[in-house]
Order: structure tokens, then C-alpha cells, then sequence
């Protein structure tokens, strides 16, 4: 659509254009978004997107899954990286949560790592393996920064790290429906349109990043 504006200021034309053309853009910017936040994974926008829509009807349950050969109603992609920082990046909690007292940190290993070398997993004892499992989890769901000693032992001896990827452009949730997610890796979650009618659900059972560009919840179908 092209609108002209005659004997109006200039400031005011411009005003009444932006008002005509911000519906448009703000789609463009939420489509945009949402391309970033699939590229951010390093994936390829199209290909990973589920484009249908997917509706979890009344009284009914859809169920993804992050466990490899596991049954689950869409495909998913996987990212891998052998960088446990990167692996914070895409599942687990920003340091400045912690640094600003709003969550409390977890449990933390009983001494710091110390090796300049890392041995290999059957040359550990009992007590740096249980360090090395608790420095894991306060790494990607704490202050990493405490615990960045055991960066190197962990990717040594536990990379790649993995997490699934589930991309859809629009979801909608009935009342009494339910999606759950679930499986023995962390999943990334990215929507383009959610929408959630009152009585809807998601239930999550795994460590799990969500990004929605669109949000709706409602209390009664459209």
C-alpha cells in the first residue's frame, strides 16, 4: 500500500507513515528474531523450522523427546560443541544471575582443580570424579567463574556436549492439552507463535532454553 500525505508538515508525514508501516515492521523484526535465534545455534533457518502448525488438542498429549531413537512427533536437529562455555551459552544460566544474588548457587566441588594435566577417567579417584560432576553442573547452571578450574578436566573428559533443537514457526495449546518434553539431554525450545488457551500446559522434564517471539495466552479458542 502506498499512502500520500498532502499539506502536512514534514515531521507529521513522518509520524502518520510510521503509524501505516508498524504493523509491518514489527512482524518483520519478530520474523527476523526469530531467524537469529535459530542461526544462533548454527543451523540453517529453513531447514530447521517446522513450518506447520502444530495444535495439541483438547485432552490430548504431544510428546518431544531428546532421547536418541526415542519416539517423539516432530524431527529435531542436533547441536554439538566441544566447548563447555558454549554449552553454558545455549542451556544453562548467565553468570550475572548469580553475581546479582537472584538465584543461590549450587552445590560447589570441595577444592578447586589443580592438574596441569588431565588424566584419563579410569586414573581418577572417587573424589575427583564426584568434583568433577559437581563443578559440571555448578559451571553451566552457576557462576562458572567459580568453578572454571575444572573447565579443561570436564571438556577432556565428557565433550562433545549435546543439546536438541526444536524449532517451530507456530504452536498452539487447546485446554486439557499438553506438551511435554523429556529425555537424557537438555533441549532448546524456539518459537516463532505460541499461543496457550487457559487449561493448556507444557510440562518439561529435562534442562531446557525457551525463546518465543509471540506470546498468547487466552481463555477461550479463537
Amino acid at each position: 500500500m502506498s499512502t500520500i500525505f498532502t499539506d502536512l508538515s514534514e515531521v507529521q508525514k513522518s509520524y502518520l507513515e510510521d503509524c501505516f508501516t508498524l504493523h509491518h515492521s514489527v512482524l518483520a523484526y519478530r520474523q527476523q528474531a526469530f531467524k537469529a535465534s535459530v542461526e544462533n545455534y548454527g543451523l540453517e533457518f529453513t531447514s530447521t523450522v517446522h513450518w506447520d502448525a502444530l495444535t495439541v488438542q483438547s485432552g490430548s498429549t504431544i510428546v518431544l523427546s531428546t532421547t536418541s531413537d526415542a519416539p517423539s512427533h516432530l524431527a529435531s536437529r542436533l547441536c554439538t560443541t566441544d566447548r563447555f562455555d558454549q554449552f553454558k551459552a545455549w542451556v544453562g544460566l548467565p553468570d550475572v544471575k548469580f553475581e546479582q544474588g537472584i538465584f543461590p548457587l549450587p552445590e560447589q566441588p570441595s577444592t578447586q582443580w589443580i592438574q596441569a594435566k588431565v588424566p584419563n577417567a579410569e586414573h581418577l579417584t572417587d573424589v575427583e570424579k564426584e568434583n568433577i560432576q559437581t563443578a559440571g553442573f555448578a559451571y553451566l547452571f552457576g557462576d562458572s567463574k567459580r568453578v572454571e578450574s575444572y573447565q579443561a578436566a570436564i571438556e577432556t573428559l565428557h565433550a562433545p556436549f549435546e543439546a536438541v533443537v526444536y524449532a517451530l514457526d507456530r504452536l498452539t495449546i487447546e485446554p486439557g492439552g499438553c506438551l511435554i518434553v523429556e529425555g537424557n539431554r537438555p533441549v532448546i525450545l524456539l518459537f516463532n507463535h505460541l499461543t496457550i488457551v487457559q487449561g493448556g500446559t507444557i510440562q518439561l522434564y529435562c534442562p531446557t532454553t525457551m525463546t518465543v517471539q509471540q506470546l498468547h495466552k487466552t481463555t477461550e479458542l479463537r
